[in-house]
Formats: structure tokens, C-alpha cells, sequence
């Protein structure tokens, strides 16, 4: 989901998308890391990585494949 909606998100919310992408990242996918079975962490790892990056690269987020511009219609 946040593949898709990342950009126009960071787009509308900026700095405080940034923070809430840094808060789930800091307390919550520990929490979950803590409660998922040994040798199913596979998604969490994932997750965490895709969020790590999406702080990082925030500036170069891109909007989604196919997206239709607003004239489109």
C-alpha cells in the first residue's frame, strides 16, 4: 500500500509523513519482531527495509507506475 500512496502522501503531508514512517519504524515493527515466530520474520524484514528506505529516499520517492494524471479524463 505504501508502494502506491507513498508519494502523493509524502506529497501532501511532507515532514510529518516523514515522522510517522520513522515512528513505525522505530516502536511498532520492533514490537512486532518480538511476537513473530522464529523463521517467519521473512515480511517484517521486509517491512522494515522498505520503511528504512522510503526515510532515507524521501526526497526521490516517485509516483507510482500508471498513475493517470488528473486530465486524463
Amino acid at each position: 500500500m505504501l508502494e502506491i500512496c507513498g508519494f502523493t502522501l509524502m506529497k501532501a503531508y511532507g515532514k510529518q509523513f516523514k515522522k510517522l514512517l520513522h515512528l513505525i519504524c522505530v516502536h511498532y515493527v520492533p514490537e512486532v519482531e518480538k511476537v513473530t515466530p522464529p523463521g517467519r520474520g521473512g515480511p517484517v524484514t521486509r517491512l522494515k527495509s522498505f520503511l528504512e528506505n522510503m526515510i532515507g529516499n524521501a526526497r526521490s520517492l516517485q509516483p507510482p507506475k500508471g498513475l493517470l494524471q488528473p486530465n486524463f479524463w
